[in-house]
């Protein structure tokens, strides 16, 4: 081989070696701006659905689902007014059943006397899921929207169901309502008309609350 041959396999083997580590670098940077783009749509993800535990939930004063209020929606008769709602669930177990009680206000945010319900759910909910419900109300056409106040919930808790009560519930209710004491059984009979001859008072059960 002579000494042109050989010079021109040098520049060949070098224009191969530049080309390979064109081609190297090129994919690692594409791999790293894709590795990087994936992080960032993760902790963008995750930033949305931030949970907590539940008993630093409680800790904080917050109850460990959010509950946006009622809409309301009119029906053509004879189909019922309907109000739709959502519920997150801000922590990191899953909901399992919410029980509690739904005021309706009026347009300017007011409790309209006599308009209280109690109301539930029983819906598997993830941490950081967010679920739509719907419920049939009051057709009182001072009535506007309505605030649920959670009760108490229970919980998936490794293989067992805990049950969460809302240490603000009574003051929840007052705050709302102006009315103290409502929970007492008395007095709901009295604000929604009930003859307390026809109210049994019956324990509820986990059982009692899954199987609603």
């Amino acid at each position: 081989m002579n000494k042109n041959s050989t010079n021109h396999f040098r520049y060949i083997t070098l224009l191969f070696v530049l080309f390979l580590f064109a081609i190297t670098t090129f994919g690692c940077n594409q791999n790293s701006e894709e590795v990087e783009a994936k992080e960032s749509l993760n902790d963008s993800s995750s930033e949305g659905n931030v949970t907590k535990s539940i008993s630093q939930l409680t800790e904080e004063g917050k109850s460990p689902v959010e509950i946006s209020k009622l809409i309301r929606k009119d029906m053509f008769y004879p189909l019922p007014t309907t109000y739709d709602f959502s519920i997150t669930n801000v922590s990191n177990a899953q909901i399992r059943t919410i029980k509690g009680v739904v005021v309706f206000i009026d347009s300017d945010g007011n409790y309209v006397p006599g308009q209280i319900a109690e109301t539930g759910v029983a819906e598997f909910i993830s941490p950081g899921q967010t679920v739509e419900f719907q419920l049939y109300g009051s057709e009182d056409e001072s009535i506007h929207s309505g605030i649920i106040v959670v009760e108490n919930m229970t919980y998936s808790s490794g293989n067992f169901m805990q049950r969460w009560e809302n240490p603000n519930f009574a003051a929840e209710i007052e705050e709302l309502t102006g009315l103290a004491e409502i929970w007492d059984i008395e007095t709901l009979n009295e604000i929604l008309d009930v003859d307390e001859t026809e109210v049994e008072e019956e324990e509820i059960t986990d059982d009692d609350i899954i199987n609603e």
